[in-house]
This record gives structure tokens, C-alpha cells and sequence, in this order.
């Protein structure tokens, strides 16, 4: 990846994206809650979103027009999975300017993952950051009190 071709990637997320760290909970009392981050961008012109796919990889959600947004035109997602969040954000975050908070707690978070927990459990402390994590990714997103 060129180092243009990042600050750009870097633009597009400070304007048209997202970066969060969204909570499933679970139906089970018995079950923790899963954390996990979400980074996309999305707009009108697929040229920009299949440009995305081709340099860094994530796949593309099609978004057409319903009785909600009578009017509007289709909008493309471009979406990015654990994996490939987990080898991006590294490399973009020097670029990003607005985001770069955002992207800083999804690296936290990703560096809690573990797959030996599936056996026997995430610890308390593990999800109690997470959470505080989770919080924090809230809190900056809520435009109301700022």
C-alpha cells in the first residue's frame, strides 16, 4: 500500500465512515456479551467503494432506496472484517485525523481478543475494558452533549 493511497483511505474514513465498537448481547444470562469493531464507509458512487475493495480488501453492501429514504440513491458500504480491521488500522491511523481516537480503541479492544476464552471464559477485567471500551466508543459518537 502506498503511503498516498493510506491518507487517503484516512480522508474517506474522517468523512464518509465509521469506526465503532459494537456490544451483542447475549439471550442467556449465562453468556458475556461479545465486543466487536465495525469500520466502513459508505456512499453514492460505487467507483469509490469497488476502488476500496481492490486496494484493501472487505466486501460491499448494497443499500437501495426504501419508504424511508424516498428519493435517495443507492448507497454502497464498504465493510471491513475483524481480520482485515485487525491489519488496517495499524497502517491508516497515522492518517487519520477526526477518527484516530475512535480507531485507537478498536486496536485496545482487538489486543483483549483471545481465542483460548472460548473454553473457559472471558475473565472479569477482560470484560469489564471491553466494556469501558465499548462505553468510550459511545461517547464519541453522541453529538447530543458536545
Amino acid at each position: 500500500m502506498k503511503d498516498t493511497q493510506l491518507a487517503y483511505l484516512a480522508g474517506l474514513l474522517d468523512a464518509d465512515g465509521w469506526l465503532s465498537i459494537l456490544k451483542n448481547r447475549t439471550r442467556k444470562a449465562t453468556f458475556s456479551p461479545s465486543y466487536y469493531p465495525s469500520v466502513g464507509i459508505a456512499n453514492t458512487k460505487r467507483e469509490m467503494i469497488d476502488w476500496l475493495v481492490e486496494h484493501f480488501g472487505g466486501h460491499v453492501r448494497e443499500r437501495q432506496p426504501n419508504e424511508w429514504t424516498i428519493g435517495t440513491k443507492t448507497r454502497y458500504e464498504w465493510r471491513l472484517r475483524t481480520s482485515e480491521i485487525r491489519a488496517l488500522l495499524p497502517v491508516v491511523l497515522p492518517h487519520l485525523v477526526i477518527k484516530q481516537p475512535l480507531a485507537i480503541l478498536i486496536m485496545e479492544l482487538l489486543s483483549t481478543t483471545n481465542l483460548k476464552y472460548r473454553k473457559v471464559g472471558v475473565p472479569k477485567e477482560v470484560l469489564a475494558l471491553r466494556e469501558s471500551l465499548y462505553q468510550q466508543s459511545r461517547a464519541a459518537h453522541d453529538t447530543k452533549h458536545k
